[in-house]
């Protein structure tokens, strides 16, 4: 406590408002969950033709 009330200036200036910034920002980027796994839905109407393709479809 005593060494932030003794550089308070430099702690809140712009460098030291910039690292605790950078530094919270690293620690939620980490905190966040696995993204969800993609999921691909298809839905065939009347006369319809539904073809999925990993890559490079020629007909």
């Amino acid at each position: 406590m005593t060494w932030i009330s003794a550089n308070w200036e430099v702690l809140f200036g712009g460098v030291g408002t910039a690292v605790i910034v950078a530094v919270l920002g690293y620690v939620l980027r980490k905190r966040k969950t696995e993204p969800e796994a993609p999921s691909q839905n298809l839905e065939a109407g009347d006369h319809s033709k539904n073809i999925q393709v990993g890559r490079d479809y020629k007909k």
